[in-house]
């Protein structure tokens, strides 16, 4: 456990121009395997609360023998029901809206936004660095980030127009707090580098929610549930496996639910979590309660 203070900062901070794919803090110890010795892998699952369904990510590697395509597939929480919906060799995040009406996915470098049940494509960006796109509660907004170059930060979307404005430099990895409120991994010298942040839409102020010394950083992800504040997140302690811990609200102090997990996320009433085991020769989607008890497995 790791017990982090909270600081609030106003938005005179100066930024630096930092282009990082990934952050990790301090030196580079040897550590266990990011990934599962594996030649597919299932993530960036994420819950429909009008469907009752959970749309994910399955990679196949050109030199698997698995039968799928690469692409985003649904499935019910029971693990039936598993269908091919959108067929993508490179789709890296996607989220649904709470209607459950449409998916925002990042594939081949561009957003996409896709009408279920019916598939119809909406493109929303020329291709570039766009990552990690969440629909904003009320589904308004599209917030998402842009990891390298000049124009690196979050940002926020029409979803009809395309029209889209950065919120915060040097952030990345963003999810929705509240209707007007992002939380995301900072990437500021000025702040804690890798500190879990809250800002809101007019960035109006910074508040640091976490701050992680002591733990390297993989694309961390985090995801807050909305109704119970609760936040969820995977993050590697020096040396050990790449776990998923939690954040319970107006706590001070993070649990890890989890060895061996990655991209953590609710279920519409936050009382489930899917995510990914990243044991050697596993990558499957499993879901276990919001405490870390009754895991089963989703995928296979």
């Amino acid at each position: 456990m790791f017990i982090f203070p909270k600081y609030r900062y106003p938005l005179s901070v100066g930024h630096y121009n930092i282009s990082l794919p990934y952050l990790a803090c301090g030196d580079n110890p040897s550590k266990p395997n990011q990934f599962p010795l594996t030649t597919t892998i299932d993530y960036y699952a994420v819950w429909s609360a009008h469907h009752d369904l959970i749309a994910y990510i399955h990679d196949r590697f050109p030199f698997s023998d698995d039968p799928d395509s690469s692409g985003i597939y649904i499935i019910s929480p029971d693990g039936t029901g598993k269908r091919l919906f959108y067929r993508s060799e490179f789709t890296f995040g996607i989220d649904w809206t709470q209607g459950g009406m449409w998916l925002v996915a990042n594939s081949g470098g561009r957003l996409v936004k896709l009408s279920y049940p019916g598939g119809q494509v909406d493109t929303l960006t020329p291709s570039g660095e766009y990552w990690g796109p969440v629909w904003s509660p009320g589904g308004g907004h599209i917030a998402f980030s842009k990891h390298l170059g000049d124009e690196a930060g979050v940002y926020i979307m029409d979803p009809d127009n395309g029209n889209y404005r950065m919120v915060m430099p040097y952030g990345m990895a963003v999810d929705w707090a509240l209707a007007d409120s992002l939380v995301y991994i900072n990437l500021d010298w000025a702040l804690p580098l890798g500190a879990i942040c809250m800002t809101d839409t007019a960035r109006n102020f910074i508040r640091v929610m976490c701050s992680l010394p002591q733990i390297s950083w993989h694309s961390p992800a985090p995801r807050m549930h909305i109704l119970t504040g609760r936040i969820i997140f995977h993050a590697q302690e020096y040396g050990d496996a790449e776990s998923i811990w939690t954040l319970e609200p107006g706590s001070e102090q993070t649990t890890q639910l989890r060895r061996f997990g990655l991209r953590p996320n609710f279920s519409p009433d936050g009382q489930k979590i899917v995510f990914t085991d990243t044991r050697k020769d596993n990558g499957r989607l499993w879901i276990m309660n919001w405490d870390g008890t009754a895991i089963t497995q989703l995928t296979f």
